[in-house]
């Protein structure tokens, strides 16, 4: 739905907002007991089942939590490299809220913020103090969300698990994900960045291309230039940044090939994005829902480390559909 990036230099914050329903039905959760089950020697520090805004495409994953001792729907954001709130009840008053104010800059709009910190409480109970950009209402706000909660922002040194297969997402210490015949995990490693940017290469025509991990994301993008002579796909939902405004962009998909650390993706439907992004990162384009859904994402930005794991017994069953 929106990747944003954090520059510490340039002390801004950059969102691109990828996707946003109109109607989108708070349905599809799952368990959080179930995320660290294959990895019983795993204790999570934090934890929550997944929903989604749109369940049928497992588009637009959030999750519910307690900030400031209220209840709040937040998108966990892979593409954010912090996290954003923009509902007023959840900040204290105006008095204890810092000065020192941020730039929050979305593809067609930008606006002003502030940074504070937070507690936040997951549904087991644990709590921890976050830092958070703090922005005026957006359209989300309608939609019954109250700001974005960045995965790998929050596991620190940590490591973060979003489960978009049984729906659910945990942060533990630093652990070994061992496949022990029931997982194909297809791993390798995130880009190398100060900024907390989930970041991989994709290869694509013999090249390596640089790429954000980016679960708000409901397409996986490729920057226009590099597809624009692909075959043409279906047409592509109109986006609106995260404060409302239309994006504009091309009318259709391409469908490309490409890989993800040795796992070939055929005839892909992908989403040209208009130009690179330089904010954290330079990347050309955004690995999205798409892809991700039905996935187990394991990321340990410490030790620069990306995985995607599947359940095996459910390839079979792909494969077993697939066969004449």
């Amino acid at each position: 739905m929106q990747t944003m990036y954090f520059n510490p230099i340039a002390r801004s914050v950059v969102l691109t907002f990828l996707s946003l329903l109109i109607a989108m039905p708070l349905l599809a959760h799952g368990r959080s007991e179930r995320c660290s089950a294959p990895w019983p020697f795993v204790q999570p520090v934090f934890e929550s089942s997944i929903r989604y805004g749109d369940p049928l495409r497992k588009a637009d994953p959030f999750i519910t939590v307690r900030i400031g001792g209220r209840p709040a729907s937040m998108l966990l954001d892979t593409g954010s490299n912090r996290h954003v709130v923009w509902d007023a009840r959840l900040l204290p008053v105006v008095a204890e809220i810092p000065a020192q104010r941020e730039s929050l800059s979305a593809i067609a709009s930008s606006a002003p913020a502030k940074r504070l910190t937070l507690d936040v409480e997951d549904e087991g109970g644990h709590n921890v103090a976050q830092d958070f950009y703090a922005i005026d209402e957006t359209p989300l706000m309608a939609e019954g969300f109250s700001g974005i909660v960045s995965p790998q922002y929050l596991a620190n040194d940590k490591v973060a698990v979003l489960n978009f297969k049984d729906d659910c997402f945990f942060i533990s210490d630093r652990f070994e994900p061992t496949g022990d015949g029931r997982f194909r995990i297809t791993d390798g490693t995130s880009l190398l960045n100060v900024h907390r940017v989930m970041a991989i290469a994709v290869a694509f025509k013999g090249a390596r291309i640089p790429v954000v991990v980016d679960s708000g994301a409901y397409a996986t993008t490729l920057l226009t230039s590099l597809i624009q002579d692909a075959e043409p796909g279906a047409l592509r939902r109109k986006t609106v940044d995260l404060l409302g405004q239309p994006i504009e962009g091309e009318a259709h998909m391409r469908r490309v090939d490409l890989t993800i650390h040795g796992e070939r993706i055929v005839r892909h439907p992908v989403a040209p994005q208009a130009q690179a992004h330089d904010a954290g990162i330079a990347s050309l384009g955004a690995i999205g829902m798409d892809v991700l859904r039905n996935r187990i994402v394991f990321h340990d930005n410490e030790r620069n480390r990306f995985a995607m794991i599947e359940p095996l017994d459910a390839l079979r069953q792909t494969d077993a559909a697939q066969t004449p």
